[in-house]
């Protein structure tokens, strides 16, 4: 099912926009909401505005845990079933685990509702986990700006489903990632989320794995990002641990489904392999990187730290190799990201950076230095660029970064 939206001019994807109302959504396709935002209209005229975007559609929710977390997702959930929409309780648990339960059962949206510091946030995503397209995030903010929702027959409604038992398959899912045994390893985890803990540790030891230091997994609060350590190796950042990944796709023949912000180093070593890396982008429109978003679908290592985790051993276990040595047959690439605030309109980037290249269709720019590259990723607010600096040493990106970080703010 295809989500009702409206196109652009000329019948062309709508672009980022510059002026008008404020967006809804971040460009990670996040609404958060905070003061007098936290008010019960909010998440139930989004529940609504996602309901008429999928007619009919099937939608997830899940929480953390947090009482407002559970307040602002039951709003939400009633208010799609409301409007028609057949919509599955999957109770408390992280963010990861929502892209996983998008993907197995081919929601149409996927939402997580977290809460911190006062603030709501809701994570959505599409089918397999993936971000929003920018068609569906423009079509969810003016439908919930507007007030426009369908009327619904009330022989389309329907109870909401207790889906809670999906965390079961999760975990078997977690287990099938490693493709084997883990006899021999010696790995330990932690986390400031228990539940992320909890759910690595008991795969790890369902799969044979020994406690040990030789190698430590410290994973987000989210279960979306993580870092390992290595004895001997020290700190071994998200991007590396992914490169591991994708050399052992590339070696079984496949190609590559990346995020938009994934590093150049895995295109240049997809092409050194005679295979394509594809990209999907966070507010790319649909049309443009459905390719991208066909292959990356399943692979959920792209996405969930745990699965990426578990891949990265099961490469181990499969190749006998250690991971300082697959590490080694890597290329030499670092990389290093920033959120800066801009006080220019981030329309005129392209004029006040003559020689930043386009990567449409991500809405981004590309700077490239005699040490390295620089992708600037603007926030759909308007108000700051991501900057991702990529260069063969930790040292040389930190300085790339540094550098056009000072010329933004001089602008």
């Amino acid at each position: 099912m295809k989500p009702v939206v409206s196109a652009g001019k000329n019948g062309e994807p709508p672009r980022l926009p510059v002026h008008g109302r404020t967006p809804l959504l971040t460009e990670k396709g996040v609404c958060v909401l905070s003061g007098a935002q936290l008010d019960p209209s909010v998440p139930a005229r989004l529940g609504g505005a996602a309901a008429a975007c999928f007619p009919g559609g099937k939608f997830g929710v899940a929480c953390d845990g947090k009482p407002l977390s559970h307040a602002v997702g039951r709003i939400f959930m009633g208010a799609a079933a409301a409007k028609g929409g057949r919509v599955g309780d999957f109770g408390d648990g992280f963010l990861s685990q929502m892209h996983f339960y998008s993907s197995f059962c081919g929601l149409h949206l996927g939402v997580f509702v977290a809460c911190a510091h006062g603030r709501v946030r809701l994570h959505f995503c599409f089918p397999g986990g993936l971000p929003l397209p920018r068609e569906t995030q423009l079509a969810l903010e003016e439908r919930c700006q507007s007030g426009l929702a369908a009327r619904v027959s009330p022989a389309a409604f329907a109870e909401i489903s207790d889906m809670t038992g999906m965390q079961a398959i999760y975990q078997s899912a977690l287990l099938r990632e490693a493709a084997g045994r883990l006899s021999g390893q010696a790995v330990s985890v932690g986390s400031p989320n228990e539940r992320v803990q909890m759910a690595m540790e008991d795969a790890l030891y369902r799969l044979g794995a020994k406690t040990g230091d030789e190698t430590v997994f410290r994973f987000g609060a989210d279960g979306t990002a993580v870092c390992a350590y290595r004895r001997g190796l020290g700190q071994i950042g998200q991007d590396r641990l992914l490169a591991v990944c994708c050399k052992a796709e590339l070696d079984a023949g496949n190609d590559l489904a990346l995020p938009e912000d994934a590093p150049c180093a895995l295109t240049r070593l997809a092409e050194a392999c005679g295979r394509r890396a594809l990209r999907y982008g966070r507010f790319a429109p649909a049309s443009q990187d459905a390719p991208a978003r066909r292959l990356a679908a399943d692979r959920l290592y792209l996405r969930d730290a745990l699965f990426l985790c578990l891949r990265v051993l099961g490469v181990q276990q499969s190749t006998s190799k250690p991971l300082d040595r697959l590490l080694r047959e890597l290329p030499a690439f670092s990389v290093r990201r920033r959120t800066v605030p801009v006080a220019f309109p981030v329309s005129e980037f392209a004029d006040r950076f003559p020689h930043a290249r386009r990567t449409d269709p991500f809405e981004a720019f590309a700077l490239s230095f005699a040490g390295g590259c620089v992708r600037v990723f603007p926030g759909r607010r308007g108000n700051r660029v991501t900057l991702l600096a990529e260069a063969a040493t930790p040292e040389a990106a930190e300085e790339l970064c540094g550098d056009l970080e000072a010329r933004l703010r001089r602008h």
